[in-house]
């Protein structure tokens, strides 16, 4: 169980405000604490008002329907950090990102790519696929690929953000020439042609086969967790660098992600 586990309770939400306040409570749960649980709600927050934005702007197809989306989509993570919290079983890939979470060697750039590794390729497939029950499933596809444009956009934003604190994150410039968002948008980029083959594959599963394929798909997703963690011998000397160079108490650093 988390310390204080009481006040991450009851944080489903049935609106997207309410998503947002849900979010502002993880948040001073987490500055709180000093807890990198912390860094991916400060983004997921970023992402959800950009959301709620685009629903009022008319950017979407379907506004309504998109709203349905982003709602269930976010409770799945509420749900799966209440779970954890609480001490209780969740999904494998939504509990590898919480365990990591407690080690101080991931950057914060890992730190978000393992909740978006989960949130995206499991929980956007299953939320996708349920918002668009007896409907084809290709109707969602545009807005579903929208989402996914949405984070690359916010990972670009909070790189530099954070670049501004930490110079040593721009040592990955030397090497990957987009520096540290060239990880973080390409796994996005392969993100999101998984995560619409997890939709249809979910959209196509027979009832008595659903379970079981939420259940694979989730130990796949788990499975690439690792490769986030370990991302190669050149990159992860890059990484210990930038690692080195990040100063300041979590809690600071959630409070720059916000």
């Amino acid at each position: 169980m988390l310390p204080d586990a009481n006040e991450l309770t009851n944080l489903q939400a049935s609106t997207i405000d309410g998503v947002i306040h849900s979010l502002d409570r993880i948040l001073l749960w987490a500055k709180k604490h000093n807890n990198r649980i912390g860094y991916f709600p400060a983004l997921y927050r970023r992402v959800t008002i950009r959301v709620k934005e685009g629903i009022e702007k008319g950017e979407f197809d379907d506004g309504p329907r998109m709203e349905r989306l982003d709602i269930q989509f976010a409770n799945r993570y509420l749900e799966a950090l209440e779970q954890y919290a609480q001490g209780k079983e969740c999904t494998e890939s939504w509990k590898r990102t919480f365990i990591v979470a407690q080690r101080r060697m991931p950057i914060v750039l890992q730190h978000l790519m393992l909740g978006m590794n989960a949130h995206i390729n499991l929980d956007l497939g299953i939320s996708a696929q349920q918002t668009v029950i007896g409907q084809p499933i290709e109707s969602i596809q545009a807005d579903f690929y929208r989402i996914n444009d949405l984070l690359i956009s916010m990972i670009r934003d909070v790189k530099q953000d954070l670049g501004k604190i930490w110079p040593f994150l721009r040592i990955l410039d030397l090497f990957v020439g987009k520096g540290g968002v060239y990880l973080a948008t390409m796994g996005l980029k392969v993100s999101r042609g998984f995560a619409w083959n997890t939709t249809k594959n979910f959209a196509e599963s027979p009832p008595e086969e659903y379970e079981d394929r939420v259940t694979r798909t989730d130990q796949t997703v788990a499975k690439i967790a690792e490769n986030i963690l370990i991302p190669g011998y050149l990159l992860s000397i890059v990484i210990l660098f930038i690692r080195i160079g990040e100063i300041g108490s979590v809690a600071r650093i959630i409070s720059r992600l916000q």
